[in-house]
């Protein structure tokens, strides 16, 4: 980071949503991940891949584009532990992200959150995946993942989500 003066933005949270409904399909277990042999195979899975807008531009106040969030995937997967019963549901949010000549560092990095709803918008789900995710200085479609648990009676009613980047304080990259 140069001693220049910071870019504030974006000014607002910078957010995409989905497009359409979520692609359905039963995958097996292991390609999606899960390596616990406990699971039964395959799992359910509902995937969003269709968002507007993508690639996400991230925009200070003054316009200058400083990064881009792009290649957005987020799934819901459902799967029985056959020792216990138990379903298990979790959701996972995959994306690139690369800086445009700025950076963020540390506790002025944005805050990644996704919000989740039901097909009519009836609200689910607030998911802050990381409150300070860094765009260092160079980085070119770095791939970024994040990980919870999601309600198991929440997995057939989920419909449509929105993504959110959170203000954040840039500074140009030397």
């Amino acid at each position: 980071m140069s001693g220049e003066p910071p870019f504030f933005g974006p000014l607002n949270l910078t957010l995409t949503e989905t497009v359409g409904p979520p692609e359905t399909r039963d995958v097996d277990a292991r390609a999606i991940g899960i390596t616990d042999p406990d699971l039964v195979t395959p799992a359910e899975t509902k995937l969003f891949r269709t968002w507007r807008p993508m690639p996400l531009e991230l925009r200070s106040t003054g316009s200058v584009h400083l990064g881009t969030v792009s290649d957005l995937v987020l799934s819901f997967v459902r799967a029985v532990d056959d020792t216990t019963g138990t379903v298990i549901c979790f959701q996972t949010i995959v994306f690139r992200r690369s800086s445009e000549g700025y950076g963020t560092g540390g506790k002025n990095s944005p805050a990644i959150r996704v919000l989740t709803f039901t097909s009519a918008g009836g609200a689910l789900d607030d998911w802050v995946a990381t409150e300070h995710q860094d765009f260092a200085c160079g980085e070119n479609a770095v791939y970024t993942t994040f990980r919870k648990e999601f309600r198991p009676d929440w997995f057939d009613i989920v419909g449509r989500a929105v993504l959110t980047v959170g203000p954040s304080t840039w500074y140009r990259c030397s």
